[in-house]
């Protein structure tokens, strides 16, 4: 198979270059470029920095400012509070560019067709769950887009809590590990509203944007019972997408009811099978559906839903032991004996988001809820959607780069390859992305100058 230049670290290095230098910048004649201080923002979160002021002692360091310069494309480097300033007041939608700069290169080099999900009676999708995270909270600090909560102190007395959210949403795969992340969006107070922003409000700009930014892709939308709602399947189909969305019988009162009516009684299937190694397990799924049904009351919007619940049962030490889960979704997509499967599988999916993004970016070296600086309009959110990007960009490089492969098998944990590459980073000046990863492949690392660069 031909290798695909343009799939590797570097290149999306250089693509994120290209998109921020068309990101308008309304300050006369600056010493330091935008593009420049967006560079270097995306330095400090794809090297993994705790903070700013790591960044400072590496800007103090010759080699390693000089790597920044060559790796990252950045000619003039800012200081930490020059970097607040520059990115303070940068529109979060600008921001955007670079992403939806490197989908169209993926879409080029057929590179997400490995993340189609293959569903019988119906047609291949893109999973792409969403969900919601916090990443900043105080009750000191503040900006113009800051939510606002009360909340009891210690004294029992009321306090206002400032806080940051985001809507998450990223490509998935049941049978794969990594995920392709789009742009977060922001749930943030927005100019002239009084109220706070919302999920709900924030999921429907996510689709639009979405569907301008990628009108071809075939989306399967998951999410929780939040996002279940007769506007939210309006727009999915109205976009031509499909969706698999969790339902709760105290918020979907009208189609638990249907559900349950003897005369709509659900088709049901059972599969028993065993599972498990060295202790045996008895696994038993069932699966209960029905197409057709209302989704509220007085609402035209039918939807199909699908009721699974999955038990093991294995003999423990302390005598038989037995787990159980149980899920419900509204769909799409018309449900079949040929594609409960699958269309349970796609459902579950929906941890991705919460699990392979979200704690990935609290808890493995990304320091998503770090407090880099917040500003008085923008920072905030705007650090948090270079930290996305140079998230898709690890990503990328873990699906599709060879290189980045055989590099993230040598290290035991990608704590250990942050570290590996910031030590490199450190001891040599080097050239570019290919041949700092390049480095952690050999052992003598006096040769690490003379590696050949792709």
């Amino acid at each position: 198979m031909k290798k695909k230049k343009n799939l590797c670290g570097q290149s999306f290095l250089s693509i994120s270059k290209l998109a921020f230098n068309k990101v308008p910048d309304k300050r006369l004649k600056p010493p330091i470029t935008l593009s420049d201080a967006l560079m270097s923002a995306l330095a400090v979160f794809k090297l993994k920095m705790p903070s700013l002021l790591k960044f400072e002692e590496f800007k103090a360091d010759k080699n390693q400012l000089q790597n920044i310069r060559n790796i990252f494309h950045a000619k003039n480097i800012p200081s930490d509070t020059q970097l607040r300033e520059i990115l303070d007041p940068v529109p979060y939608h600008e921001l955007f560019r670079p992403f939806k700069s490197i989908f169209r290169v993926l879409q080029s080099e057929k590179a997400l067709k490995q993340f189609k999900y293959k569903i019988p009676d119906s047609r291949d999708v893109y999973l792409t769950p969403a969900d919601g995270t916090g990443f900043f909270s105080s009750t000191k600090i503040k900006c113009e887009h800051c939510l606002v909560k009360k909340q009891k102190n210690k004294d029992e007395e009321d306090e206002l809590m400032f806080h940051h959210q985001m809507l998450g949403c990223a490509i998935v795969h049941p049978n794969k590990k990594t995920v392709l992340p789009f742009a977060p969006e922001p749930i943030m107070s927005q100019d002239g509203q009084a109220k706070n922003d919302c999920e709900r409000v924030a999921a429907k700009r996510l689709f639009y944007r979405l569907k301008d930014e990628h009108p071809g892709l075939p989306f399967c939308i998951l999410g929780d019972s939040l996002f279940a709602t007769v506007p939210n399947f309006q727009l999915i189909r109205s976009h031509r997408w499909e969706g698999i969305l969790g339902v709760k019988p105290g918020s979907h009162k009208t189609l638990f009811q249907q559900a349950i009516d003897p005369s709509n009684q659900l088709k049901k299937k059972i599969i028993i099978d065993e599972i498990g190694d060295k202790v045996k397990k008895k696994r038993t799924r069932i699966y209960q559906y029905r197409n057709g049904l209302f989704l509220t009351l007085g609402s035209d919007i039918e939807v199909n839903f699908l009721d699974f619940e999955e038990i093991i049962e294995w003999d423990g030490k302390r005598g038989p032991e037995k787990k159980k889960v149980h899920f419900t979704w509204a769909s799409t997509i018309e449900i079949t004996d040929n594609n409960i499967y699958e269309l349970m599988k796609a459902g579950r999916s929906r941890w991705k988001c919460e699990n392979e993004v979200f704690n990935t970016l609290k808890n493995q070296g990304y320091y998503l809820e770090h407090n880099y600086g917040h500003g008085n309009k923008n920072l905030s959110a705007n650090f948090a959607i270079l930290m996305f990007l140079a998230f898709m960009i690890d990503q990328l490089e873990e699906s599709f780069c060879d290189l980045f492969k055989a590099a993230r098998k040598k290290e035991r944990t990608k704590y250990s390859l942050w570290e590996q590459l910031r030590s490199l980073f450190k001891m040599f000046v080097i050239e570019n992305w290919t041949d700092l990863i390049k480095g952690i492949q050999i052992k003598n690392l006096g040769n690490l100058s003379a590696v050949n660069t792709c």
